[in-house]
């Protein structure tokens, strides 16, 4: 699961909710999408998924250049439906949310507790596909919600909140039937959003997040530019069926992602080593660890 590269409403800092309207990537979310491929170039891809916006569309042909992989459209991950907010700018929006709960609609447009509840639909909706590996090219909001909502956090907007454009953030089959799960949870319990999806004018620190193994891989991309591609004037909600830069953090570095039992001493005496696992053996299926606050050793 990504968000799509960088766009030009990002630069202008111009909020878009709207899929009409026409967003392009620029030259830097360009080189993103085309980084993202060179992410998953080796992951046997059965299918990409886009929104209704034009910059996740156009994310994800740069990023399958080459391959043979179809594309489907779900209308249910787009963006959030800002309203009359439609054009204004980011400041505009900030103070807007500021005013505001999440369970406040937008003028003319959706709440972000709706657009939540919208998302897990469209997650749920992704499990049901016949397809085991996904590239889901999306936007920074229902990216960021995944990661939130599968780690258990009561916040679907932390710990994390910066989504960065075009790194894929994997999902198994499991954590994303419990990121679902965890966005239907009563969102009185949740904490207040500062989310800036519809807003990435501001340049999001490098982070790369992985959930590894499963019968099955979501990878959502998110959207860098915070502007909302939603099509035409047609909800994003409708039940209909689907249609058919390259980071290197900093805070947060993937150390190793362990696939499947290892059996090998030599291989476990390895990762202990890394020091990035706790002390612990290591299990079945999958194992990550991050290097957190410091850069990557090597």
């Amino acid at each position: 699961m990504s968000r799509h590269g960088e766009t030009e409403l990002n630069v202008t800092r111009i909020v878009n909710g709207d899929p009409s309207v026409r967003v392009a990537l620029t030259e830097r979310g360009r080189d993103q999408a085309r980084a993202l491929g060179e992410q998953t170039a080796h992951i046997g891809l059965d299918a990409c998924v886009v929104t209704r916006f034009g910059r996740t569309r156009e994310t994800a042909a740069l990023a399958l250049d080459g391959r043979s992989v179809p594309v489907l459209e779900e209308p249910l991950l787009d963006d959030i439906d800002i309203g009359a907010l439609e054009g204004k700018t980011v400041d505009d929006y900030r103070a807007w949310k500021r005013a505001h709960t999440r369970a406040d609609s937008f003028p003319d447009g959706e709440s972000l507790d709706d657009a939540a509840r919208r998302y897990a639909r469209a997650y749920r909706r992704l499990l049901e596909l016949p397809h085991r590996r996904l590239l889901v090219v999306c936007h920074e909001i229902p990216v960021r919600y995944a990661v939130n909502a599968a780690a258990g956090s009561d916040d679907l907007d932390g710990p994390v909140h910066d989504i960065v454009n075009a790194v894929p953030y994997l999902f198994d089959e499991e954590g994303l039937r419990r990121a679902a799960d965890g966005i239907d949870l009563d969102p009185e319990h949740r904490g207040q959003v500062d989310d800036e999806a519809v807003v990435d004018a501001r340049e999001a620190r490098d982070v790369v997040a992985a959930t590894a193994d499963g019968d099955r891989q979501a990878a959502l991309t998110r959207e860098a530019d915070g502007s909302r591609d939603v099509d035409g004037r047609g909800r994003p909600d409708d039940e209909r069926r689907p249609g058919v830069d390259h980071a290197v953090p900093e805070a947060a570095c993937l150390i190793e992602v362990v696939i499947g039992r290892l059996e090998d001493r030599a291989a476990d005496e390895r990762t202990k080593r890394a020091g990035g696992f706790r002390d612990r053996r290591l299990k079945a299926h999958t194992e990550i660890a991050f290097y957190r606050g410091q850069r990557c050793p090597g």
